[in-house]
């Protein structure tokens, strides 16, 4: 079993190697290195994350946490998109770590940007958060002609979710039931339609058994 030390040289050595590369391509290359860890490896991998994290807060570690779930990494994320008030590189990254997340500091981190140019990432990670308290978000956003398309990748995540088709269409007939405006439902019908194949990550055959099971009743 590799030590926390040889961990910590491991990733120093892939920084290294990756210096000149795409985030991406160095992303890819610690997601290969973690998935050939045992579980206690990868735990250690975790804990190691979280120091540095701590330590330094760079962007390198904020990119870490965005690939690797790091236990009690979204609080100082969270703290850390707080202390923000503008949009930048940084805010985004910390907002696409803060998606593996979960709790009300990183709810309410996140939800603070999707009055600014990074609307799009915000809600995304929103409904990835808390799906169903970002409902109502979702709701407003559906308001915006623009943002269809952004909604209909957002249910389309909350379906390859473990929640299945299913459970989402129960999750919008229930908030669509609740919610002050009789035409959102209709506009989420709306939406689900809005792209056509091979567009459209739903098939024809999801799209409708979704619409019916919204509807029906």
């Amino acid at each position: 079993m590799k030590s926390t030390e040889q961990i910590l040289d491991d990733l120093r050595h892939l920084e290294e190697a990756h210096y000149y590369s795409e985030d991406f391509q160095w992303l890819s290359s610690v997601r290969a290195y973690r998935d050939e860890l045992s579980a206690e490896e990868q735990a250690a991998l975790a804990s190691v994350i979280l120091q540095r994290l701590l330590r330094d807060g760079s962007m390198t570690d904020i990119l870490l946490c965005s690939i690797v779930e790091v236990p009690g990494a979204g609080s100082v994320l969270a703290a850390k998109l707080d202390r923000e008030s503008t949009p930048s590189q940084l805010t985004r990254a910390l907002i696409t770590a803060l998606e593996r997340y979960r709790g009300d500091d990183v709810f309410r981190a996140v939800a603070r940007f999707v009055d600014s140019d990074q609307e799009n990432e915000a809600l995304r990670a929103l409904a990835r958060i808390d799906f169903i308290r970002a409902l109502p978000f979702v709701a407003r956003a559906l308001q915006k002609e623009h943002q269809a398309d952004l909604v209909l990748h957002i249910l389309h995540d909350r379906a390859k979710s473990r929640a299945g088709l299913d459970l989402l269409a129960v999750e919008l007939r229930a908030f669509a039931s609740g919610w002050n405006d009789q035409d959102l439902l209709p506009r989420i019908v709306r939406a689900l339609h809005g792209k056509a194949e091979p567009y459209n990550p739903f098939s024809p055959a999801e799209l409708k058994r979704l619409e019916d099971a919204m509807t029906s009743g």
